[in-house]
């Protein structure tokens, strides 16, 4: 090797000497100025707590960083408040702190772009809505008090009108009956009578084909109002007295027997205290 192709030693990585490679065949990152560098070089976990490795405020190698695995107060450059996750990096002339505490790194145990329905998530205190459920909710607060039912009323403000207004009927104009059934014929002597409809009617037009006794009508609610009409033009029809003909749940109580004849009408009510038809309006 002549003179001119070798190198003294001590001109090795120092200033205004050479630079080395090291064993990758790279120059050494400590041989490189840092106006250089550019990229942030991962170094490891720091602990906060200890400090450790030591870090020391305002000294470094610019993009040098760290990821907190514990927490601490330790002071680089005034920032003392360092959490897990947060990563402490040179800038070239002091400590910066870039705080990933709130980063979010899954959602309901999940990753990548989630989604979630009501199945993936613990109802907890927060309810989901079901059928069942609103129908089982307590109308808590709820009073009674008549009013108009509008759109803009809520479930519980709603049922609070329509119960108020049934407790407290008001009514305007004409006042219209439309539960009508006009039963078979009958004639003679009839008991416990029970026509078809007789559930859902509060008007029963019934025809005789020949003079008729009725000694009872099926019981119905406490309060059921009936208006009974007999439609025949030739023959009467007589409710009987507390007749024992019927069972007593189906009996009549008047001071008498009720004749109506031909095309005439009564109103009888429901009491279930007593268990007995009474006679409101007759004839």
């Amino acid at each position: 090797m002549a003179w001119g192709d070798w190198i003294r030693s001590a001109l090795k990585g120092i200033a205004n000497g050479v630079a080395t490679l090291d064993g990758s065949g790279k120059v050494p990152l400590a041989q490189i100025p840092t106006s250089l560098i550019g990229a942030v070089i991962f170094q490891g976990t720091w602990n906060a707590l200890t400090n450790t490795p030591t870090l020391t405020s305002s000294v470094g190698t610019k993009g040098f960083y760290y990821v907190v695995s514990v927490a601490g107060v330790t002071n680089l450059d005034g920032i003392t408040d360092w959490n897990v996750g947060d990563i402490a990096i040179f800038n070239g002339t002091i400590w910066e702190q870039i705080d990933n505490t709130d980063a979010v790194f899954s959602v309901n145990s999940q990753t990548g772009a989630v989604v979630l329905t009501t199945t993936d998530i613990a109802e907890g205190t927060n309810l989901y809505f079901t059928n069942a459920k609103a129908i089982a909710a307590l109308l808590t607060g709820f009073v009674a008090a008549p009013g108009t039912v509008t759109a803009a009323d809520s479930i519980r403000t709603a049922i609070q009108k329509l119960a108020g207004n049934v407790a407290t009927p008001s009514f305007s104009g004409q006042v219209r009956f439309n539960g009508i059934i006009v039963p078979s014929t009958i004639s003679g002597a009839v008991d416990n009578y029970n026509p078809t409809g007789l559930a859902t009617c509060n008007t029963i037009r019934q025809g005789l084909s020949a003079n008729a006794t009725v000694s009872g009508l099926a019981a119905q609610p406490d309060g059921t109002l009936i208006i009974l009409t007999n439609t025949s033009t030739l023959r009467t029809l007589t409710l009987l007295n507390n007749s024992i003909l019927s069972s007593g749940a189906n009996r009549f109580i008047m001071t008498a027997n009720l004749i109506l004849g031909v095309n005439q009408s009564c109103m009888i009510q429901y009491d279930g205290t007593n268990s007995r038809w009474r006679l409101i309006s007759g004839n």
